[in-house]
């Protein structure tokens, strides 16, 4: 395969002596890129690094998106390779490098350098990612991708939003941890009582085309999914306490969303609960507004 780190570049990302044999390098590249930028859900996917290797005069653009992407390869490289070259695998088993005048690095400052690397990589890649969005019209191959499609499919789609909501969750590595909890938060909070509602809303958001009316009710829709979703997370971890604080703020922006919809219903006609076309009750409400259970 076609690698954006290559024997010319490498040192250009690779933090190494500059001489440092490529070929010793390239199978943890490979290994990273295949890993880490390939992946469809967190990372760039295969169309759009496809056209990005494929590139034999880049625009300005595509050359710091390039920049980017070799970056966070670099780091994430260098974060694999320090923990396997710490240690020789032969026929004879594994043995620690070490020399008359060389003496290995203990485990603990091996485990600190590797974690301080993919640190970097993640840093660059929501880096990369945050340069897409501002560009979007610039990589139609992006805007065309599976990988583009899978990032949009829930409503809480970036770190940027995820630290919009909760400033603490301010990482790639957290928000790849809370993805699956933001999709069922959205699930089980919108799913039912927006019903075909939602799909439109991510399919406005995602094209850049949101109604305004549509604008109005997306933070409080994503303030209660991080909420709900951060809330399980934090029970799964075993922090109860924290878990139902975060519930308490669920409540009052579904809540937030319900009313803007109902309480103007030609604004929402995609709403499948307004009176007309629904008539069950939610609790003691009165006849103004009939809708689905909303469980918390």
């Amino acid at each position: 395969m076609q690698l954006l780190i290559t024997e010319s570049n490498f040192a250009e990302y690779i933090d190494i002596d500059e001489d440092f044999d490529y070929n010793t390098l390239k199978r943890f590249i490979k290994k990273g890129t295949i890993e880490f930028l390939l992946d469809q859900t967190f990372g760039i996917g295969q169309e759009l690094y496809d056209h990005l290797v494929g590139l034999v005069a880049p625009s300005e653009k595509e050359t710091t998106l390039i920049d980017y992407l070799c970056t966070c390869l670099g780091d994430y490289t260098l974060s694999i390779f320090v923990r396997k070259h710490a240690v020789d695998i032969s026929a004879g088993g594994v043995t620690v490098n070490k020399s008359e005048h060389v003496l290995p690095a203990s485990d603990a400052k091996i485990d600190a350098l590797a974690k301080e690397y993919e640190s970097g990589a993640f840093t660059f890649l929501e880096k990369a990612f945050e340069f897409l969005e501002h560009n979007q019209d610039d990589f139609e191959v992006w805007k065309n991708s599976n990988a583009y499609t899978t990032k949009y499919d829930i409503l809480v789609s970036s770190v940027i939003e995820l630290r919009a909501m909760l400033p603490k969750l301010n990482t790639r590595i957290m928000y790849m941890k809370l993805r699956g909890y933001l999709n069922g938060a959205e699930s089980s909070l919108f799913r039912t009582e927006l019903g075909s509602m939602l799909d439109i809303i991510k399919v406005q958001k995602r094209d850049n085309s949101l109604t305004a009316e549509n604008e109005k009710i997306l933070l409080p829709l994503q303030r209660a999914i991080t909420y709900k979703a951060y809330s399980v997370y934090c029970a799964v971890e075993g922090d109860i306490e924290k878990a139902n604080q975060l519930l308490e703020g669920v409540e009052p922006s579904v809540i937030e969303v319900l009313d803007q919809i109902k309480n103007n219903p030609d604004l929402y006609p995609e709403y499948p609960h307004h009176p007309e076309f629904f008539d069950r009750k939610i609790g003691n409400d009165d006849e103004n507004y009939p809708s689905q259970f909303v469980t918390f």
